[in-house]
C-alpha cells in the first residue's frame, strides 16, 4: 500500500515504512526569524529565511513543524525520514558558502508568535547531512531526519548555518503559505 498526500505545501518529510509504504507529511506550522529584527514575527511569509547576508552579520533561522500522529500505521516501522524543502531563492554573497543544516528544536513556539527574542533554543544537530548554498538555484534539497523520528506526534526542526562567523548566503524555502 501507498499513501502519499499532495497539498500545495513545499516543506516536507517523506517516510518510509517497512513494506515499502511511503507517506508524505507536510508542514503545520512554519516561520522564520531574523536577529536584525528580534522582536518581529515572520509566521505567515510566503517565503522562508536561514543564512545572513554578511559575515558576523544578522542570521536568520527557519522554523518547521510537523504533525507526525497516524503516519505510520501500527504493524509497520519507520525506515527513513528524510526532510524536502523547495528554495525560492539561493543567495551568496562574499566569503565561504554558507551550509544550511537540521537541527531539533528545544522548547516550544508559535507560527505566529515566534520572534528572534521568544525563539526556542537550537538543539543537537540531525545527521550528518547538510546542504551547501553556492548560488545557483537548486531544485528539491534534502536532509535525512531518520535520526530524529521518535514516537511522538509532533517533529520540529530548525533550518540554520553551521558557519555563521565564515560564511554568507541565503537559503529561501517558499513557506507553506505560499501555497
Amino acid at each position: 500500500m501507498r499513501r502519499t498526500m499532495f497539498p500545495a505545501l513545499l516543506a516536507a518529510v517523506s517516510v518510509a515504512a517497512a513494506y515499502a509504504d511511503t507517506a508524505t507529511v507536510y508542514t503545520n506550522a512554519d516561520a522564520f526569524i531574523y536577529e536584525a529584527q528580534p522582536d518581529s514575527t515572520y509566521g505567515t511569509a510566503g517565503w522562508l529565511n536561514a543564512g545572513q547576508q554578511w559575515i558576523g552579520g544578522s542570521e536568520s533561522r527557519t522554523l518547521l513543524n510537523f504533525d507526525t500522529s497516524n503516519v505510520i500505521p501500527d504493524g509497520y516501522e519507520l525506515v527513513s525520514a528524510v526532510l524536502h524543502t523547495l528554495p525560492d531563492r539561493w543567495v551568496t554573497y562574499a566569503g565561504e558558502a554558507t551550509v544550511v543544516a537540521t537541527f531539533g528544536v528545544d522548547g516550544t513556539w508559535g507560527e505566529t508568535s515566534v520572534t528572534w527574542n521568544s525563539r526556542p533554543t537550537v538543539g543537537s544537530q540531525i545527521g550528518t547531512d547538510t546542504v551547501v548554498v553556492t548560488g545557483s538555484k537548486p531544485g528539491v534539497v534534502s536532509w535525512d531526519v531518520t535520526d530524529a523520528w521518535a514516537e511522538s506526534t509532533t517533529l520540529d526542526f530548525y533550518l540554520a548555518m553551521t558557519n555563521p562567523t565564515t560564511a554568507t548566503g541565503i537559503l529561501q524555502p517558499y513557506s507553506r503559505e505560499r501555497g
